[in-house]
């Protein structure tokens, strides 16, 4: 299989996950990413870098989601950090 390239200019908006634990979750996101709650429902949590709109990372639980194992890049952590300057 060829390497794959997305071109320099394409930007990630926001992401949607969803978790079967939603709380273990949430903890994370704010713990190392340092994402704070906009809005928040009793399966969904809403996050930005400002805590303020736009968001970035919806998380919605669902019992039925698909535990996987998943990788934060290093260049999505420094897009999270250039979105709260």
């Amino acid at each position: 299989m060829l390497p794959f390239h997305l071109p320099d200019e394409t930007r990630v908006r926001h992401v949607h996950l969803r978790t079967a634990n939603l709380a273990s979750v949430l903890e994370f996101y704010q713990r190392v990413t340092g994402l704070l709650v906009i809005a928040r429902s009793p399966l969904t949590v809403t996050l930005s870098a400002t805590g303020m709109a736009p968001a970035i990372l919806m998380l919605t639980e669902d019992p039925n989601a698909v535990r996987r194992l998943f990788h934060i890049s290093h260049r999505l952590i420094n897009l999270l950090g250039e979105a709260s300057m």
